[in-house]
């Protein structure tokens, strides 16, 4: 596993096969390995399922591209300005939260949900 940050994850690239009603999303260097994430499609959301499915799939070769992008941008600045970016560049602001999200530097806390069970209890 490659280290990123403060996390680790499987390298990429991964790619993505259906079985059935489910979307596998699997290493492309090790298609026998335990699958990164597998998603179940019902008739209310199938294309939801399989979009999702090819997003995960897609997250690698996404975190190397918004890397270069925020480098290329800083570099360009650098050389325009002479001078770092500022902290209110709204693009290089979107990518950096981006990677903090993709690091595990800055992962919001996802809000309470109420679950109902059999019976309402």
């Amino acid at each position: 596993m490659d280290t990123i940050g403060k996390i680790q994850r499987t390298p990429g690239p991964w790619t993505m096969y259906r079985i059935g009603d489910h979307f596998v999303i699997q290493p492309m260097a090790n298609p026998g390995a335990i699958p990164i994430a597998v998603t179940k499609m019902d008739q209310r959301e199938g294309a939801d399922c399989e979009a999702n499915a090819r997003l995960i799939a897609a997250a690698p070769l996404m975190l190397e591209g918004l890397k270069e992008a925020l480098e290329y941008i800083r570099a360009l600045y650098q050389k325009a300005y002479g001078q770092g970016l500022p902290s209110n560049n709204s693009v290089a602001n979107q990518l950096r939260v981006a990677l903090e999200r993709a690091e595990g530097e800055d992962c919001p806390t996802p809000p309470k949900r109420s679950y109902r069970t059999a019976g309402g209890l």
